[in-house]
């Protein structure tokens, strides 16, 4: 199989030449243009996309690879300098701060339609503004052609205090995610690893990539952290939740603060990065659980996977995560279901009968976000699904740590039903409730003590 890598970077081709991969690199004509309106992990994907099916269009059969690179400061999304002088204004901007730089692949085979996505992100930590070293660096030119006017790989690295996540997505290409997208597409590549020239920590890598559910749709699936054993968790949002979520990023703090690898994905019947968002019509308990399960799946064989894990989950997500542990106990180190659905019928009945019998007359719901922003319509499925879900009779399997954890103004979940759930837990086990918050934890503050309660049970699993 032809395989060709869209970039006349002498660093990509470098790394990927490590990688034992046999290629040919082959310039990309695509037209790059930044777009701070929008992450800059989706700008990286859709950057590197664009080169890739640019080359491909010439080589058709063949497995062509693309990448780009994005340095963001402050919310800007950084060029490559054109000149001295905006080099200098770059690195007098990046000093003395932490600047996110994400890396996006593609990988694209046109003749068969194949496009997978990928980006790895690493937090860049600048020294104090120092003119001499600054003057120093910019008369050598190596800030030429790089995103964010500096090459930490060669003189820039005097000016850096260390780096947090994967040296290479710095240098300009991830092999640890590259290695996983290409095995996909059924090419065998091993990752490398390189030695930074400034210290480096892993707490806050950050790979985010789209794998297949069972019904063949993707999921956004990001990892974060540095691989440790015994030290792995899976976060889970809730109904038309989704990972970014500023509850779901508190419960994902509490974990990387802690030290843990985290594995947080989209479900596919959401308003996520994941495909089917138009089908959250659809959306039940089953099909929450079953990407659940996918994700785990998948997670196994990756070479940070280890046993057991910890799951973490809100609302829809924490009953999820809390039927695995009964169905996989032996698998599971510990359980933190927040706002947790217990009972499909203590849950339904806070709706209210005269909703409940408009819902099953109208055969949808329609609601919408905090905002107004997203309407969700919900089919009476849903509860029909719900119905058939209930934690309490094999509640005896949750032998493992658990913490409940649930706001005192809990419509859905309120903390009589955690309560009812705490009251029959075998095991080690605690529940606290947040005052004034709602289920979603809307607040700062709110999301602040969560974070402090699961961060404090986090270090105690030890």
């Amino acid at each position: 199989m032809k395989i060709i890598l869209a970039s006349k970077s002498p660093r990509r081709r470098e790394l990927l030449a490590h990688m034992q991969v046999d290629f040919e690199a082959i310039t990309s004509n695509f037209d790059e243009q930044l777009d701070d309106t929008r992450s800059p992990e989706t700008v990286a994907m859709e950057l590197a996309l664009g080169k890739a099916l640019d080359v491909a269009e010439k080589y058709p059969d063949a497995l062509v690879i693309g990448s780009d690179t994005i340095v963001t400061i402050d919310g800007k999304q950084l060029e490559k300098a054109r000149d001295q002088q905006e080099a200098h204004d770059m690195l007098k901007l990046l000093a003395g701060k932490t600047n996110l730089v994400s890396t996006g692949v593609a990988i694209v085979r046109k003749s068969d339609g194949l496009q997978i996505t990928g980006v790895d992100t690493t937090r860049v930590m600048f020294k104090p503004y120092d003119e001499a070293a600054v003057k120093t660096y910019l008369v050598t030119k190596d800030w030429a052609d790089k995103a964010g006017g500096y090459g930490i790989q060669s003189g820039a690295a005097p000016l850096i205090k260390e780096i947090s996540g994967h040296y290479d997505t710095v240098v300009g290409l991830p092999t640890t995610l590259l290695s996983m997208m290409l095995e996909t597409a059924g090419v065998v590549a091993k990752p490398i690893e390189l030695t930074p020239p400034v210290p480096q920590n892993m707490q806050y890598a950050r790979t985010k990539l789209f794998i297949k559910n069972r019904e063949g749709k993707k999921l956004s699936v990001v990892v974060e952290g540095a691989p440790k054993p015994g030290r792995l968790a899976f976060v889970m949002h809730g109904l038309s939740g989704r990972k970014t979520e500023k509850h779901i990023r508190a419960m994902i703090e509490a974990f990387l603060e802690n030290h843990y690898t985290v594995v947080s994905f989209d479900t596919s019947h959401t308003f996520g990065e994941s495909e089917g968002t138009e089908d959250y019509p659809d959306a039940t308990i089953t099909n929450y659980y079953a990407d659940l399960e996918d994700v785990i799946a998948w997670a196994k064989e990756q070479a940070w996977y280890s046993e057991p894990f910890v799951l973490c989950g809100h609302s829809l997500g924490s009953i999820s995560v809390a039927l695995f542990a009964e169905k996989y106990p032996e698998r599971v180190k510990a359980l933190a279901p927040i706002s947790t659905v217990v009972s499909g019928h203590l849950n339904v009945d806070t709706y209210g009968r005269e909703t409940l019998e408009k819902w099953k007359k109208d055969g949808i719901k329609i609601m919408y976000s905090r905002d107004g922003k997203i309407e969700k319509r919900l089919k009476w499925s849903h509860i029909e699904d719900r119905l058939k879900y209930d934690l309490l009779p094999k509640v005896d399997r949750l032998t493992m740590p658990v913490i409940l954890i649930a706001g005192t103004k809990d419509i859905p979940t309120p903390p009589v039903h955690q309560q009812i759930l705490f009251d029959k837990l075998p095991g080690k086990k605690e529940i606290h409730t947040i005052a004034g918050a709602e289920h979603t934890f809307v607040e700062p503050h709110e999301r602040a003590e969560l974070k402090k309660l699961l961060k404090t049970w986090i270090a105690s699993l030890d």
